[in-house]
């Protein structure tokens, strides 16, 4: 399904993100920290770009994981920052329920990007 480009994407998330056990791919537009919620009672998973002033409260460090270690997924110049369990938001607005995962890279070109998902059980580098 596809929307005006002047369309705001979160409106079109209920729509599009509906099957359980699917994991979606989102860009920074679908961020709806009610709609994370919603979703992650109703087992729909994904991993969203975060946007640059998200508000977290981190919860717990995770430990930096590799998908295989003889065959990285990531290119070499790639690093991971850190891996996190976070509740999204701030107490006094818009905090979530449940916790999600926070996992920040430098590219190999030096970009930082700071993804966002409701997937627990596989490793960093996936996620990156």
């Amino acid at each position: 399904m596809f929307s005006n480009a002047a369309c705001h994407d979160r409106i079109k998330m209920d729509e599009l993100m509906t099957d359980k056990g699917t994991v979606y791919i989102c860009d920074k537009g679908y961020i709806d920290y009610k709609k994370f919620d919603s979703y992650t009672s109703k087992e729909i998973y994904f991993v969203s770009h975060l946007k640059d002033n998200a508000k977290f409260k981190e919860a717990i460090n995770l430990p930096i994981t590799q998908y295989n270690k003889t065959q990285p997924l990531l290119l070499a110049a790639s690093t991971i920052i850190y891996d996190k369990k976070v509740r999204l938001g701030k107490e006094s607005i818009n905090l979530t329920k449940h916790f999600y995962r926070v996992v920040k890279i430098i590219d190999h070109i030096g970009k930082e990007l700071i993804f966002v998902t409701n997937l627990m059980c596989y490793s960093s580098e996936e996620i990156a």
